[in-house]
């Protein structure tokens, strides 16, 4: 059984020999092609073995179960998808030294060895899963409401969905997303990759406005309006990118999939548009919108969702700010004005904007990434963000229908 040498095989790992590496055709439980190959010749798995806390997680466990082939040597075997193409969930690391950014999640220390990287953005407009986007009926406007620190209003950013973690003594949300199509979110790896032992992903919950309460309303001027109730989602699959942290803090990406669909008719739940289009890509941004329930500059958690207008700032200005951190092309900098910022529990929540699709609609053009610890009243330090533009071709890659 695989189980029995999971253990074994990352304290060990260092001695042995690599078996002779046949492989065998085999598929992914995500549904991708892949090999069925001898768990020591498998480099994304090893690293998890190597890297997971013990006991193993739950969710590593179960997913390793899933991964389990038979190989005609006898040998205990995975179905492996190599990095240069596949989704193997890593890990990711949490530095401390003070000026270094850091995840705000539940996650801890590891590397990783992967080597998937993008290298710029793709065009995938004839991409075989594009049609998995919602691209007619996704992102819609509810008003021109762009404003500084403010409330939202209801229905008015209808794709953001909270991460619900099962923890020792209960549940609790720790992170933040996006849905981008009935089955999928997109978040922060660091939101879902080798989270601290004890913590792991629960479910995902949508169309949530203010947590305090079972059903949201809100009065304007003598019409009280309220939301249809939220639509909790238990996760099917925890997909991170296969090259989380490599190097340090890039790749900062990942998809949970939904054991259910979405229930897209709602009001209060809908999907973000994503740059799928050349012409998205390259509009050059000066301010998105990023939404969360992160802490407040009171220093305390946000029952309702809130908004914030954040400046993109140059690399250098970036580089400057963080200068432990190898910059990549596939991360940008946005925020340091007017202590506004993302913050704790914002961790794999949406940066927005309009743009023209049939129609003025919300991309998603970043994911809440990495910032200082102290964040929201920062001297003017920008926080760091993933470039979704250039992961477009990994996003179709992992989804099935």
């Amino acid at each position: 059984m695989l189980l029995n040498i999971v253990v074994i095989v990352p304290i060990f790992a260092a001695l042995l020999p690599l078996i002779p590496a046949q492989t065998e055709p085999c598929t992914t439980p995500e549904g991708f092609q892949a090999a069925c190959t001898p768990v020591m010749n498998c480099p994304p798995i090893l690293g998890i073995l190597n890297n997971a806390p013990r006991p193993l997680p739950q969710n590593i466990v179960t997913y390793l179960q899933r991964l389990q082939c038979f190989h005609s040597t006898g040998v205990p075997a995975v179905c492996c998808r190599r990095p240069s193409v596949g989704n193997t969930p890593t890990a990711p690391v949490t530095p401390s030294a003070p000026v270094t950014p850091v995840p705000i999640s539940p996650a801890s220390d590891v590397n990783t060895v992967s080597n998937d990287i993008p290298t710029g953005p793709t065009d995938v407009s004839r991409h075989p899963n594009i049609g998995l986007l919602p691209t007619t009926t996704c992102g819609p406007l509810l008003g021109d409401r762009v404003a500084f620190g403010e409330k939202t209003a209801l229905f008015e950013y209808p794709w953001m969905a909270l991460i619900r973690y099962e923890v020792a003594d209960g549940f609790a949300y720790k992170c933040g997303a996006s849905l981008i199509t009935d089955r999928y979110v997109l978040t922060a790896a660091h939101c879902i990759a080798r989270l601290r032992s004890g913590i792991s992903v629960y479910s995902v919950v949508l169309g949530e406005y203010d947590v305090r309460y079972d059903t949201d309303c809100q009065t304007v001027g003598d019409e009280t309006v309220c939301s249809p109730p939220v639509q909790e989602i238990l996760q099917e699959a925890i997909l991170p990118h296969p090259s989380y942290n490599t190097p340090r803090f890039a790749n900062d990406i990942g998809l949970i999939r939904l054991r259910d669909a979405a229930d897209m008719s709602r009001e209060n739940i809908k999907a973000v548009c994503l740059p799928y289009a050349p012409k998205l890509q390259s509009m050059n941004l000066r301010r998105l919108v990023a939404t969360g329930w992160g802490t407040t500059e009171n220093n305390t958690r946000s029952d309702e969702l809130l908004k914030v207008n954040l400046p993109v700032v140059d690399n250098a200005r970036c580089q400057r700010a963080f200068p432990t951190l190898k910059w990549s092309p596939n991360q940008f900098c946005a925020g340091g004005e007017n202590n506004v910022d993302t913050c704790k529990g914002d961790s794999g929540g949406p940066l927005v904007y309009p743009a023209n699709i049939l129609g003025q609609r919300y991309v998603q053009f970043g994911i809440v990434s990495a910032g200082l610890s102290s964040c929201g009243v920062s001297n003017g330090t920008p926080a760091v963000y993933v470039r979704v533009g250039n992961y477009m071709k990994w996003i179709l890659d992992t989804m099935r229908p």
